[in-house]
């Protein structure tokens, strides 16, 4: 099963622990393009994609889109960024 977590590239808490349960970390530079980086991931057959909550308020289609699809768990987390 194919997991990656969507982070955008202002986010400096360290994915050591999830990279070391495969969990694959893609870093997005313009949170608006959340929903293409999302449909990127769905084609590649991912079935989690973990998004952090301030990138998922950029996205249109997470909701309308995702919320019926069994084939794709989005999940929404909080985090707490570190000021590094």
């Amino acid at each position: 099963m194919k997991t990656s977590f969507i982070k955008s590239t202002k986010d400096k808490n360290n994915y050591s622990i999830a990279k070391g349960f495969g969990v694959e970390i893609v870093e997005l530079d313009d949170p608006e393009n959340i929903d293409k980086k999302i449909e990127e991931l769905v084609v590649k057959e991912y079935k989690t994609i973990i998004i952090p909550n301030d990138l998922a308020s950029f996205s249109q289609d997470i909701i309308n889109k995702y919320a019926n699809n069994t084939n794709t768990n989005i999940v929404i987390v909080p985090i707490k960024y570190k000021n590094v």
